[in-house]
């Protein structure tokens, strides 16, 4: 393969004809600046775990990239390392991450999927650098701000995985009561048993106001898991 590498860091690779799927190499600490500049064929590639860091521009112009994995090594991606990947499907940004740069996720138009802190959030940006989107999505899982101009259902999916890891956290709780019956129905039509599974447990949302028409809707939706849940807590707790 044509990779050049010195003293740890990938400054370039170069492409091959009729490769689309590389691996870089294990004891690989960095990706340097520019490195998959325009490796417009390229449609997956590997970063082993080794990787501490993404240069700025890394991967610049690799329209065709559809996946790639970021290790739990990462710490920082830098400014438009993702530039104009714009086949780029999904992403997961591993808690070691601290740092974002300006611009690394810039026309990713195709990314529909973020996964943090294992939450994984459809996505659908609304500016042309995602970057802004995505940061909005960590930012609601790190620190409980739903303010950010995002499509609901990704603020929906966010409360649903925070709230599915800790139940009893305040700040989600208060966002879901807010929210309750659009949640819930978002939760329905995700087939989101978990978080069924917690409302029941902790008990404090399902009132009778609220819970015939979820269970009429999660009949309507063909979700006979999520409606004998309701069912069953209405008939032990509501009567």
């Amino acid at each position: 393969m044509g990779f050049e590498i010195e003293n740890g860091v990938l400054e370039r690779y170069t492409e091959e004809q009729g490769i689309t799927k590389v691996a870089i190499p294990d004891g690989v600490t960095s990706i340097g600046d520019r490195a998959f500049y325009e490796c417009d064929i390229l449609k997956e590639i590997k970063i082993p775990d080794s990787v501490t860091n993404i240069g700025n521009e890394a991967f610049y112009w690799c329209e065709q990239l559809i996946r790639i994995n970021i290790p739990d090594s990462v710490t920082s991606i830098g400014d438009g390392a993702f530039y104009w990947c714009e086949s780029l499907e999904e992403v997961n940004i591993p808690d070691s991450v601290t740092s974002i740069g300006n611009g690394a996720f810039y026309w990713c138009i195709c990314l529909t999927e973020v996964t943090f802190k294992n939450i994984t959030v459809p996505f659908r940006g609304i500016h042309e650098d995602r970057t802004r989107d995505l940061k909005g999505v960590i930012n609601m899982i790190e620190n409980k701000d739903f303010s950010a101009k995002i499509p609901a259902k990704s603020k929906y999916a966010a409360a649903c995985g925070v709230f599915n890891q800790n139940p009893d956290d305040e700040e989600v709780f208060a966002y879901i009561k807010r929210n309750f019956t659009k949640v819930f129905k978002f939760a329905i039509d995700s087939d989101n048993m978990q978080f069924a599974i917690k409302v029941a447990e902790q008990g404090k949302l399902l009132t009778k106001r609220n819970i015939d028409s979820l269970i009429e809707y999660s009949v309507a939706k063909k979700k006979s898991e999520i409606s004998g849940i309701l069912t069953k807590y209405k008939n032990e707790n509501l009567f």
